[in-house]
């Protein structure tokens, strides 16, 4: 593996493990300025809720795509971006609960937790797919 593989995949890890860690302080910044009176049905949660999930699905599929061009063009930058577009849609659900914590008080608010978890896990810049997409191509740092 090259030294522009490791750098690249570091580089990455670094950007999703700031970012996954902000998930549980908007969690607790929700449990602790969070309202105490919490409401069990409230229709604008829900619909954001489906919202956020088809934008992290959307991360997915960025990621994919540009990765896709990164190869067939040549391009590493696109790499790099597709991960960053990635991360940065996995994050949106974290910040659109702790909205929705203390806009709505919806009871099931840590939903939108578990969705940023999720989507930050499918994203993560792994060693083989970076070095795969990198050195196999030969594509240049």
């Amino acid at each position: 593996m090259s030294d522009s593989t490791l750098n690249l995949r570091a580089r990455l890890q670094i950007v999703w493990g700031v970012t996954i860690y902000s998930t549980p302080c908007w969690y607790v910044l929700a449990l602790l300025f969070g309202p105490d009176d919490k409401r069990e049905n409230s229709t604008t949660a829900v619909i954001l809720l489906c919202l956020v999930t088809a934008a992290s699905a959307l991360g997915v599929w960025i990621r994919l795509w540009l990765r896709k061009r990164a190869l067939d063009q040549h391009d590493p930058a696109k790499l790099r971006e597709g991960y960053i577009y990635a991360i940065v849609l996995s994050q949106l659900p974290a910040v659109t609960g702790f909205g929705v914590c203390l806009l709505t008080g919806w009871v099931h608010y840590w939903m939108f937790f578990v969705i940023s978890i999720v989507s930050f896990a499918v994203n993560f810049p792994t060693r083989a797919a970076v070095a795969t997409d990198l050195d196999s191509r030969r594509l240049r740092t």
